[in-house]
């Protein structure tokens, strides 16, 4: 018996299958309607790790850098259901659950609101429920009221292929204006001063 599915059904089967987005997907009709220039700040950004991302957190480009910091994302998974599900980034992301679990969480349970009859979302939203300890943190009473920490607010990780050392970075977090439900996400280091 053949499986009647459409392309987002499929999608959804391949990336429980493999834990990664197929390429079919990276070339889906959202990416293709992203305005060029945009793309094109992303990819071409040298200095730091670049990526955009819709409300499901589905990134839709990604820079050569930020490839460097997180290996996975130039293979398509979702950022939220990394984040809160995969052993890998509880290794790599240090103070998983305060630092970086719960205003994730927070995000998500605030972007499920504003989205409530989205459909990606509600399945980026069921699989990270399928995971205990993100469930646990999806009931947690204790959330935090900001959902994104400041850019001012230092987080901590290890970076792929560096041994042990820890590295200190901010995440910058911007709207584009003519993408609103979108977000683009600087990592830039710590001691990054201001030269003006």
């Amino acid at each position: 018996m053949v499986l009647a599915l459409n392309d987002d059904e499929w999608a959804i089967v391949y990336r429980i299958a493999r834990g990664r987005a197929s390429a079919a997907t990276a070339a889906s009709p959202l990416n293709q309607l992203l305005p060029p220039a945009l793309v094109a700040l992303v990819e071409q950004s040298k200095t730091w790790g670049i990526y955009l991302s819709d409300q499901r957190w589905d990134v839709l480009a990604c820079n050569e850098r930020i490839q460097e910091y997180f290996p996975w994302m130039g293979s398509g998974p979702n950022v939220v259901e990394w984040v809160l599900t995969w052993p890998d980034a509880r290794a790599q992301l240090i103070n998983w659950e305060r630092d970086w679990a719960l205003p994730t969480m927070a995000a998500l349970r605030v972007n499920a609101e504003q989205w409530p009859n989205d459909k990606r979302l509600q399945e980026v939203i069921a699989t990270v429920r399928l995971d205990p300890t993100a469930r646990k943190l999806w009931n947690a009473p204790d959330l935090p009221a900001v959902t994104h920490p400041a850019s001012s607010s230092p987080r901590r990780l290890y970076l792929p292929r560096q041994d042990d050392k820890e590295f200190a970075i901010r995440i910058v977090a911007l709207t584009p204006m003519e993408l609103p439900a979108c977000r683009l996400i600087a990592i830039t280091p710590a001691e990054l001063v201001s030269t003006g």
